[in-house]
């Protein structure tokens, strides 16, 4: 029986030692981060120097001519205000010798790639040292100061088996006047799962006891006594918060301008002056034509203007207006009687008549067929006509200030440009987009506005527009909706 156990006892033995060895292959074959060091070294002035050296083992799958490192540069604070840190890098080595990389933006930070694109690693482990300079890390309170830093970050797609870090502080400080703490694990973590020891008063070291997985990350916390790391003074923090922000400033002080400049204009050309004695007229004025008066209600030109001129023009028998299959003529009539305005004069005299044969009598007449053929034509004439509208009756009856409108267009865009030079480029796409999405929907709201306006004219309810005003009504609440949470959300 004994015999029996021992021999059983072996066989599993024999058969654990291949499993053993292949599960060890396996894991060593994987691709990982061997150790992850990093020597931090804050100088008095608040900046920090650190080095990372990153060993990898590449099996050319994610590895395959170099690796990549991303670095937070950008953060709120508790207001919601940018803060934007300074990040250089000094130098890149792989096993020991100089290195191609090259920086990219990200939304948050930077990313550097380490690697040339045209060169590919063969399997085997690797050894990155990234040197890099940054400042305003450290966090200056009342009785304190102290850095919290992320010495790994979590974007790593690797297992990191080892990660350590090593802070050399400004010398002077008594050591027990020192303080660490650290997290290890997924972002938020409280895990615990390291060791420090602080050295000198000048040199904190902090390992961690396990592997961390794809995406947990080493954070460490040294806290020191003031006065041995220069804090930002007032005006220094203003200046800061100056850079940090200048596309929301320049926006800020873009709106003001506008207000100003809007507030101006208004004062000079908005208000209308104080309304007369209104006397009742039971006939419309004997110099208005019909045109006119839609002109003057609309303060400006529409398709409505140039249909009234047409058949005010054939009402006083000067044209007629031919139909035949849905298709339309202006035939030119001889027998025109009554006094035609200023404006109707220069409409007719730029309809350019040709003597053609109708085709609802057959008979010989001077005609201008409404086709898409004479479209040149009759734009000529219709922007002619609408020259003489303007010069008649637009700076007499009402002004437009379209000048002052396009000068105000002028300055925003100014304004646009002037902070997206200095925004990143996802919030230049922001700045862009939202401000034409804007423009947009203040069209759209205008067009609404016109819609319902429409739908009561001289007191009565015109059935006809009430379903055009609500499809736009219901069409523009989308777009409303995503200017409200695009600004406010």
């Amino acid at each position: 029986m004994i015999y029996k156990s021992l021999i059983l006892t072996a066989l599993l033995i024999l058969i654990s030692i291949p499993a053993s060895y292949l599960a060890g292959k396996q894991f060593n074959n994987r691709e990982r981060i061997i150790s992850y060091d990093s020597d931090i070294t804050i100088n008095k002035d608040g900046s920090m120097d650190v080095v990372e050296v990153i060993k990898v083992h590449s099996e050319g799958v994610k590895i395959k001519r170099g690796i990549f490192r991303d670095f937070p540069t950008k953060y709120e604070d508790k207001y919601g205000n940018n803060i934007v840190i300074k990040f250089e890098v000094i130098e890149v080595l792989r096993d020991g010798r100089k290195e191609s990389y090259h920086t990219e933006n990200q939304s948050n930070g930077v990313r550097v790639y380490v690697g040339k694109s045209n060169i590919f690693l063969t399997p085997g482990d690797y050894t990155y040292s990234i040197k890099y300079k940054t400042n305003r890390q450290l966090g200056f309170f009342e009785d304190f100061d102290e850095l919290y830093w992320n010495v790994t970050g979590n974007g790593w797609d690797f297992v990191i088996e080892k990660a350590s870090a090593v802070v050399h502080l400004p010398k002077g400080i008594n050591r027990s006047e020192i303080k660490i703490d650290g997290f290890t694990g997924y972002h938020g973590s409280a895990r615990k799962d390291f060791k420090g020891d602080v050295l000198s008063g000048s040199k904190v070291e902090l390992k961690t006891t396990k592997k961390l997985n794809s995406t947990e990350g080493f954070t460490i916390l040294v806290q020191f006594p003031k006065g041995f790391v220069h804090e930002p003074t007032a005006g220094e923090k203003f200046a800061y918060f100056i850079q940090d922000n200048i596309p929301s400033i320049i926006g800020l002080i873009g709106v003001v301008i506008l207000l100003i400049y809007y507030s101006l204009i208004w004062l000079k050309v908005g208000k209308d002056p104080q309304k007369g004695t209104i006397i009742p007229l039971f006939e419309p004025p004997s110099n208005i034509s019909p045109a006119a008066a839609r002109f003057l209600t609309e303060m400006g030109y529409d398709n409505k203007v140039f249909t009234s001129a047409i058949i005010n023009l054939a009402v006083k028998g000067f044209i007629k207006i031919e139909e035949h299959d849905d298709e339309y003529s202006l035939a030119k009539m001889e027998n025109g009687s009554g006094e035609l305005s200023k404006d109707e004069k220069k409409l007719f005299s730029k309809l350019s008549f040709k003597n053609k044969s109708s085709l609802v009598d057959g008979k010989q007449k001077m005609l201008l067929e409404l086709k898409q053929e004479n479209h040149a034509v009759i734009k000529k004439s219709i922007t002619a006509f609408k020259k003489s509208l303007k010069n008649s009756y637009e700076k007499t009856y009402f002004i437009t200030n379209l000048k002052y409108f396009i000068l105000g267009m002028v300055i925003s865009i100014a304004i646009l440009i002037a902070a997206a030079m200095y925004a990143s480029p996802d919030l230049t796409f922001s700045l862009v987009w939202t401000t034409f999405w804007s423009m947009g929907v203040s069209v759209l709201l205008f067009t609404v506005f016109k819609a319902w306006r429409g739908v009561v004219a001289k007191g009565k309810v015109k059935v006809g527009g009430i379903l055009a005003a609500i499809f736009i009504t219901l069409f523009s609440i989308p777009f409303i909706a995503g200017e409200i949470f695009g600004l406010f959300l």
